[in-house]
């Protein structure tokens, strides 16, 4: 815990405020016409200290454990009080604060001014609306990570630039597409309230950044906020408008097809190394990389064209579920994306033709199913 010096004064490890300043940072609006959304607020509250950062669409706040027995509060600016934090000695930093912030460390010594803090347009919690359900940190980190990478980066694709959480009867479910691909991550737990909601990809890139432990997080959703509140830092987040894609049944649809397709099973970075070696031949300067894949027997052929002649081609020994023997081209980019972000050591690989998508799903992580739609041949 860190200590008071006098009333108004504190002083904390210069590691771990520079880390709390760096997990919200990205939370503040950098080029605003409004001073104030480019500056974090601290305020301290009972003990706890808060540093706050927002944009108006997302709000990120830590929470430090303090001995300070004088509640107050002021809004710096917060990409120069990084800078001066980042350039000081590896010694605690002491301020003092009256009209303006006075902060110490060594021989360095800063005085700055201070925006008014009741100018500091806060997201408040007060009312969290209803609690839908409570999950693991380092769980909401793997769900989330391995469906980041499919979230729609086309600014005209709104609701699909985010990522859709539903939560209902024992489930949650994660899902990231951007129309081309598709992955879901499904944890079950108890469920409190149904959700069905979509927060934008800043609101996530956040989260990623606040998560750090193995404590749990609970989720609430009111009309117009989704947050995601654990015993250290807390999001708040506006939820994106619009109706997300109906998942479930493009996922029960295209399983049903791939029972008359070829199924294997092979080792994640086997087939990842290979798919990355082979495809090289046909990468452009954009995210389209065509890759052929055909499964023959126990194995998997694997080859690339390039649009000057060239040609590579690679076979995987694998494990056949379904024997069947079809053609596809399908972006390695997308095959790449999803096979790096599970841990998983073997996946099962489903394929049919031109018209029906690829769906990897993981032995272990029994959650996860990415869903890849093909090229044309």
């Amino acid at each position: 815990m860190e200590k008071l010096l006098s009333k108004k004064s504190f002083s904390i490890k210069r590691k771990k405020l520079l880390t709390a300043l760096r997990k919200i940072s990205n939370a503040s609006e950098r080029k605003s016409a409004f001073p104030i959304l480019s500056s974090v607020k601290i305020s301290n509250k009972n003990g706890i200290l808060e540093l706050t950062a927002t944009d108006l669409e997302v709000q990120a706040s830590v929470q430090i454990k303090m001995d300070i027995y004088a509640d107050f509060e002021l809004c710096l600016p917060i990409t120069k009080l990084i800078n001066i934090v980042s350039l000081l000695p590896d010694e605690n930093i002491n301020f003092e604060i009256d009209d303006k912030a006075r902060i110490k460390s060594g021989k360095s010594k800063f005085t700055l001014p201070f925006y008014n803090p009741e100018d500091f347009p806060l997201l408040s919690d007060e009312d969290l609306g209803f609690y839908s359900f409570e999950i693991n940190e380092k769980t909401l980190k793997k769900a989330i990570k391995n469906i980041q990478y499919a979230v729609s980066k086309e600014e005209h694709r709104y609701s699909l630039e985010g990522i859709f959480i539903k939560s209902y009867e024992n489930k949650v479910d994660f899902v990231g597409s951007d129309g081309h691909r598709l992955s879901l991550y499904s944890i079950e737990t108890d469920i409190e309230n149904e959700i069905s909601t979509i927060i934008p990809a800043k609101a996530v890139s956040e989260l990623l950044k606040l998560i750090d432990d193995d404590t749990s997080v609970k989720v609430y959703a009111n009309p117009s906020y989704v947050i995601f509140k654990s015993d250290n830092w807390k999001l708040i987040t506006r939820q994106l408008e619009g109706s997300y894609i109906d998942y479930k049944t493009l996922i029960e649809n295209n399983l049903e097809k791939l029972k008359e397709g070829a199924v294997f099973k092979a080792d994640r970075n086997k087939l990842l190394e290979i798919i990355q070696r082979v495809s090289i031949i046909s990468a452009t300067n954009s995210n389209i990389r065509p890759l052929y894949i055909k499964l023959k027997y126990n194995s998997l052929i694997v080859s690339a064209k390039g649009e000057d002649g060239a040609f590579s081609e690679e076979d995987l020994n694998v494990e056949v579920i379904n024997p069947a023997e079809p053609e596809l081209k399908v972006n390695a980019a997308y095959l790449i994306e999803a096979l790096k972000n599970l841990e998983d050591e073997k996946i099962e690989f489903s394929f049919l033709d031109e018209n029906t998508p690829v769906i990897i799903t993981a032995e272990k992580e029994k959650g996860f199913l990415g869903l890849i739609m093909p090229m044309n041949m």
